[in-house]
């Protein structure tokens, strides 16, 4: 949410858009990071969801 880049906004009518087509979703957000989280707990955290994700989903 503080990339002056890519903006929440897109991402929330997104989920909109989503919603109304009844599509599931799942979204992983971190608040004060750019892109992806760049320290190691939160690195490590994005790849357990990752992995959580895919075999759940494989």
């Amino acid at each position: 949410m503080t990339d002056e880049n890519v903006h929440f906004r897109h991402t929330a009518r997104f989920i909109v858009a989503l919603t109304e087509a009844g599509k599931p979703y799942d979204l992983l957000i971190f608040p004060e990071e750019r892109h992806m989280p760049r320290d190691q707990r939160g690195l490590e955290y994005q790849e357990e969801r990752v992995i959580r994700f895919l075999l759940d989903n494989l």
